[in-house]
């Protein structure tokens, strides 16, 4: 976790995502945002981002790569989620290239 500004940003790449220590860390350090980049099949269709934001009460902001990596199809999907786990914006799950935009504000609900 990082000071940027007056805010506390929280980031994590791929697969740390699935390491519970990663997680811990935002619990305890409290991030007012939190980064996830990724390189995976489908991001938008995977709970477990709105389930974390809410979890921490923090902002996630997680993006997925669109096209092949590594002979797989990474279908994009990249989802901003507020920090009660509601969805603010979601791009394609197609394999399209998309560019979502969500303001901070919409996404401090709770």
């Amino acid at each position: 976790v990082m000071q940027v500004g007056e805010l506390r940003i929280g980031c994590i790449i791929c697969a740390d995502g699935s390491r519970e220590e990663a997680w811990d860390t935002f619990k305890a350090d409290r991030p007012d945002l939190i980064f996830w980049q990724n390189n995976r099949g489908n991001l938008a269709a995977d709970e477990q981002v709105p389930r974390r934001a809410k979890e921490i009460g923090a902002p996630v902001v997680a993006s997925n790569r669109v096209g092949f990596s590594y002979h797989h199809f990474q279908a994009g999907g990249s989802i901003c989620v507020a920090d009660d786990g509601s969805t603010v914006a979601k791009a394609n799950e197609e394999g399209r290239e998309e560019t979502i935009f969500a303001s901070y504000s919409d996404l401090r609900r709770a």
